[in-house]
Order: C-alpha cells, then sequence, then structure tokens
C-alpha cells in the first residue's frame, strides 16, 4: 500500500460470549502493524451496536453496528465462542454475517468462527479449517464443507503448533497481506481459520 492509499477497514465481529482473545488478539495484531508501516482502519461492532460480555466475564466495548460500516470492506473477521451452538442458534448474528460478507473483499473465522460462516452458507462447497479440537465437529455439523484438519501450513512445521487460537502464532504474516490480490481476491470467497500459507484457497 503506499502512503495515499486508503486504509484497508477490517472490521471484526463481537457477540456476547465471544471468546475475548479472537476479538481482542485479532484487533491487536493488525494495529500492531500500523506500528510498523500497515494502513489498517480495525473496527469492532456488533449486530445491535451494543457492548458485549465475552468469554472471560469482560464487558467489550464496540464502535457501532454494521449498518455504520462503510459499503465496502476490506476484510471481514468473524471469532468464535466455546459454545458454538449458541452462536450458530442466533438468527441475527448469522444474517448479520451474511450480509457484511457480501460488502467485504474477503472474509475470514477465528477458531470456532468458522461455525458461524458455515451456518451463514458461506462454506458450502468449500474448503475450511477450524480449532484442531473443534475439525471434527465441524466436519459433523457441516457436511456441504470439506474440512482441512491438516492443512498445508501446518505440515510445513517442524513441530504442531496449537495455541489458544488456531495458528495464532503466524497472525504475523496476515497484515501484510491482508490486502493483496492472494488474500483479498474478491467478495464471498471465505477464509476461515488463517490465510492461506502455502496457497491459497480455491474458489
Amino acid at each position: 500500500m503506499t502512503g495515499t492509499a486508503r486504509p484497508h477497514l477490517v472490521a471484526v465481529l463481537a457477540f456476547d460470549g465471544v471468546q475475548l482473545l479472537d476479538d481482542t488478539g485479532t484487533a491487536e495484531v493488525f494495529t500492531t502493524a500500523n506500528g510498523h508501516g500497515g494502513r489498517y482502519d480495525v473496527r469492532i461492532g456488533s449486530v445491535t451496536g451494543q457492548d458485549v460480555g465475552t468469554s472471560g466475564g469482560i464487558r467489550l466495548g464496540v464502535d457501532g453496528t454494521p449498518a455504520g460500516l462503510p459499503g465496502r470492506l476490506g476484510t471481514l473477521l468473524v471469532p468464535g465462542r466455546r459454545d458454538w451452538r449458541r452462536a450458530v442458534d442466533d438468527a441475527a448474528l448469522t444474517s448479520g454475517v451474511r450480509d457484511l460478507a457480501g460488502r467485504s473483499r474477503s472474509v475470514a473465522s477465528v477458531c470456532a468462527g468458522a461455525f458461524v460462516l458455515a451456518e451463514a452458507g458461506l462454506l458450502d462447497g468449500r474448503r475450511a479449517a477450524t480449532h484442531w479440537r473443534l475439525a471434527g465437529e465441524l466436519a459433523a455439523a457441516c457436511p456441504a464443507v470439506t474440512i482441512e484438519s491438516d492443512p498445508p501450513w501446518w505440515r510445513r512445521t517442524a513441530a504442531p503448533v496449537r495455541p489458544v487460537t488456531p495458528h495464532g502464532s503466524r497472525w504475523c504474516s496476515w497484515p501484510d497481506r491482508a490486502a493483496s490480490p492472494i488474500s483479498a481476491p474478491g467478495c464471498g470467497r471465505a477464509r476461515p481459520g488463517i490465510p492461506p500459507y502455502g496457497r491459497p484457497w480455491t474458489r
């Protein structure tokens, strides 16, 4: 991105019960990148516009509702919650995700956020990854989705990395690629988990 380019807008969704690290850790990566030459406009929003209660019992403030965001977004990030069934049962949440995805250049999820993308119909016929502990559950719950339980960027490391969020130690690769043709190729291509390391997701 050039110095005169418009900042890449990263919208991070929040909802009651969300994993605190999924939201704040994601936002921190991009805001930290801004101190190293990045240009990211990071906003945390909820469907209702109200602050949310997180998994750690901490209230998380939000910047507003999806309606308050620009019409076109750079990247939509959907976090998860421990009880992912509660999230997918929230019709307003899945509807909001579907709407935001249609306005975003790229879409991704963190951990159990993949279940929300699947419920919104964004992963049908696609490949997806999630937290390694949830891969079997995602496969059982979403038969229309091909689950990558052993994605290529895991196999390329000498030892498995299993942080709290899947591949969390590798978020550092996203900021310099979030607005690139590979990691943000066009509307409607969902990228659950972490952006590809060795190859782009297929359509």
